[in-house]
């Protein structure tokens, strides 16, 4: 958001920056009007514009395991780090601050001009109002307001009609409300209030143009300009009469275009042009390497070739179908056939990138064996935790949650890791508090009432994709023991509710990141 912010501010100063370069002397009024209207709705949306700027072509690949390490966690309460101080909330606190007086003070605005007591009449079919008080003439949207001085004979000195007139038929308060309302939400602007000023005079120079080509009479029109300069009148969002800026104006009267007026308007647009580009969003769009490849070879002879074995391949796993399309990747280990996954094993690798990656399953060597898996993303990394009795100490379920009834089994605190290492561009995920907080979490999560009877090594496989924003999504567990696996699962969803993982990165990038948590927990029976 502050990049945005940001953005916002620089490229309307560059807009202002040109109207004064190029524009803010010329005698273009009703382009400058326009140009800056545009400029500040170009200023405040362009940041929020995407851009493709260039294509960038990736390789994916998978990373395994190589190196190994040995931790052990002991179960001691930590107290939590004290929070450090929200400054984002401050800044919230004081943008809504401010932002309501600037609310405040454009309401109290509005209401003072419409209780400005006068008689209301109309004018050669323009609404007008008399007003008691000795004042300058000045306009608001589509009512005029003069003092009754000036309403001699029933008569409004032409000059002081048609000015005020223009500003009426013209709508020139809808400028000046527009940037009250850009005032109110991004007061820390400074540029606003300088295009304020930018606007309001160019509604002056519109004005007078207008008046001087209908009455031609220059010299008595800045006479009676300046016969106004003390009778200020002192309210916000009125276009006046009078003006401050005396001397520009008288200038402007007299001025004539130069040469390269029109230049100078059509050099607004490659500026714009360049505006758009340095301050929109810009992108880059990625390309896999491996479906280019896949789609060239699908083409002509490559394509028969490449069909053959994907045909067989998938006759076979259409007899599973249902325990894929369901995710029930144990009951699928235990169903499919010696014979069934050392063809698959075969037949995996004589497919091409793309219909691997159609693909569930996938087939790669592992420490010389030849290791079945599941379908994963760019990285993944396999951790074994493995819950049992530690040495020269014994730990009884009633430690652990929601297992207080149990007596005649005991479970280890202690759980050894082996997590194996990442290829040295590849950041893994990480859950917040690191490893050891997630096992902590874990084992003292674990309800292992559902597993009343078992003296056995139980094991499982948690599985959890972390995406790039860090949520950990579909979760499962493979395993022999179906209750353990869906209390592996229920335990790993729990400790992932409302939790936000530092995703993995790969060349400094977010990438998705399949987790695999191998558990095994052991029972002893109490002596």
């Amino acid at each position: 958001m502050e990049t945005i912010i940001l953005k916002i501010i620089l490229c309307s100063g560059v807009l202002l920056g040109l109207y004064h370069l190029f524009l803010a002397k010329e005698k273009t009024f009703v382009f400058n009007r326009f140009y800056l209207i545009f400029a500040l709705i170009f200023s405040y949306t362009i940041p929020f514009v995407t851009i493709e700027t260039q294509t960038k072509l990736i390789k994916k690949q998978t990373v395994f395991i190589s190196e190994k390490a040995q931790q052990n966690v002991d179960y001691i309460a930590m107290p939590n780090a004290q929070e450090s101080f929200d400054y984002t909330q401050l800044v919230l606190v004081v943008y809504g601050i401010v932002s309501l007086i600037f609310l405040l003070k454009f309401l109290f605005s509005l209401l003072k001009i419409k209780n400005i007591k006068g008689q209301k009449l109309k004018y050669r079919n323009r609404n007008i109002k008399l007003l008691l008080k000795k004042n300058a003439p000045f306009s608001f949207f589509n009512t005029i307001y003069v003092s009754k001085e000036y309403f001699k004979d029933e008569i409004i000195d032409e000059s002081i009609f048609l000015h005020e007139e223009i500003h009426v038929k013209e709508k020139h308060s809808l400028d000046i409300i527009f940037v009250e309302i850009l005032k109110i939400i991004s007061w820390f602007n400074p540029f606003v209030y300088f295009y304020q000023k930018a606007i309001t005079t160019n509604h002056e120079f519109l004005a007078d143009k207008g008046v001087i080509n209908t009455n031609k009479n220059i010299k008595d029109y800045q006479e009676l300009i300046l016969s106004e300069v003390l009778k200020q009148q002192n309210l916000a969002l009125i276009q006046t009469f009078n003006f401050n800026n005396t001397k520009k104006r008288f200038i402007m009267m007299t001025k004539k275009n130069s040469k390269f007026a029109k230049t100078k308007m059509l050099l607004t647009i490659p500026v714009l042009a360049i505006a758009g580009f340095m301050f929109a969003e810009k992108t880059i769009k990625t390309i896999d390497l491996h479906e280019v490849k896949s789609q060239q070879e699908n083409d002509g002879v490559s394509q028969l070739i490449s069909d053959a074995p994907i045909v067989e391949y998938n006759q076979i796993i259409k007899k599973y179908s249902t325990f894929l399309d369901n995710h029930e990747y144990a009951k699928f280990e235990r169903k499919v056939t010696v014979v069934d996954r050392e063809k698959l094993s075969q037949l995996y690798k004589k497919l091409t990138d793309k219909q691997k990656d159609e693909t569930a399953l996938v087939f790669f060597e592992q420490k010389g064996k030849n290791v079945m898996g599941f379908k994963g993303q760019e990285v993944t990394l396999a951790l074994r935790d493995t819950i049992s009795p530690p040495k020269n100490k014994e730990a009884k379920l009633t430690d652990l949650k929601s297992v207080s009834d149990i007596s005649e089994k005991k479970i280890a605190q202690d759980i050894s890791t082996t997590a194996e290492g990442i290829a040295a561009n590849v950041t893994p995920a990480e859950f917040p508090g690191g490893i050891n907080e997630l096992r902590k979490k874990l084992s003292y999560n674990f309800d292992t009432s559902s597993l009343q009877g078992n003296s056995e090594l139980i094991r499982t496989d948690i599985f959890m994709t972390i995406d790039e924003n860090g949520k950990a999504i579909n979760i499962n567990a493979i395993g022999q023991n179906e209750k353990f696996n869906n209390e592996a699962v229920r335990v790993a969803k729990l400790l992932n509710e409302n939790v936000t993982w530092v995703p993995a990165k790969k060349d400094g990038e977010p990438v998705r990141y399949q987790y695999k948590l191998p558990l095994a927990m052991q029972f002893a029976a109490n002596k």
